[in-house]
């Protein structure tokens, strides 16, 4: 495996969180939540992707009063998106995760018509949304303090990006991102102690790791993953090819894994 590092220049720092790939006719685009910007600005910069000389090149910078505290993103064309915020306070992670008020929400974001730019929340009542992503017209929410995913169909999104929810399911640990695998199936990182994950943030705690496969078609979940912290802490993302799978975490190492 080779991960090599992109020069980026973008307005202000670069400072990415979240992304989401769309292939838009054979145009490979990358949608980039930035956290770089002056005084608590955040930025979702939208990049062309020139695989063949490896870079990407800068062609939208956008910023919106709706992003307060951008977490993931989820392209739908070229020129509109789902952004989840996993908190409706600036600069305030730990006071959200530790309270026990709804939070976090969803923004539809449209700019395809250049004269009048729609954005909207389109849900709310998630505690800490974390991850997102998209099937077909279905949009997943995790919320890592609830435990639930939320499943969403997205009624015709272009133009207003209504979102109905039509099913709540509780998967019994704290859901960060989501991958979806080639049967379809939802790969979700977990943190099955957040107390344990936040002071792996600010100290030197090593967090538990899980990973959730859900399946959309059966309803039924189940682990294929997990560890007590000591070869990876504080999982967030999973991602399975052919008999592997690779764990991603916040802050912590990469762990590619044989599985059985």
């Amino acid at each position: 495996m080779i991960i090599k590092g992109l020069d980026i220049s973008v307005p202000g720092s670069f400072v990415p969180h979240g992304m989401g790939y769309l292939n838009d006719d054979g145009e490979e685009i990358l949608f980039v939540i930035n956290h770089g910007g002056e005084h608590g600005t955040h930025y979702v910069n939208i990049f062309k992707v020139n695989a063949k000389e490896k870079e990407l090149i800068l062609v939208e910078t956008l910023t919106d009063p709706n992003f307060i505290s951008p977490n993931e993103i989820v392209p739908l064309t070229s020129t509109s998106f789902y952004l989840c915020n996993d908190q409706l306070l600036e600069n305030g992670a730990l006071k959200t995760l530790f309270g026990s008020f709804l939070s976090g929400n969803v923004v539809y974001y449209d700019w395809t018509d250049s004269k009048r730019t729609v954005s909207r929340v389109v849900a709310t009542g998630i505690r800490y949304a974390a991850g997102m992503q998209a099937q077909g017209n279905t949009l997943y929410v995790s919320d890592a303090l609830s435990k639930n995913l939320y499943i969403y169909e997205m009624t015709a999104y272009y133009g207003k990006g209504s979102l109905d929810l039509i099913k709540t399911v509780d998967l019994g640990t704290g859901l960060d991102n989501i991958n979806i695998d080639e049967k379809g199936r939802l790969i979700i990182g977990g943190h099955p102690n957040i107390g344990l994950f936040i002071q792996s943030l600010v100290g030197d705690a090593r967090a538990p790791s899980q990973i959730i496969q859900y399946d959309p078609l059966s309803g039924t979940s189940e682990e294929i993953f997990l560890s007590h912290g000591e070869d990876i802490s504080a999982s967030s993302v999973g991602v399975i090819y052919k008999n592997k799978l690779l764990v991603g975490t916040v802050s912590d190492n990469l762990l590619l894994c044989e599985l059985k």
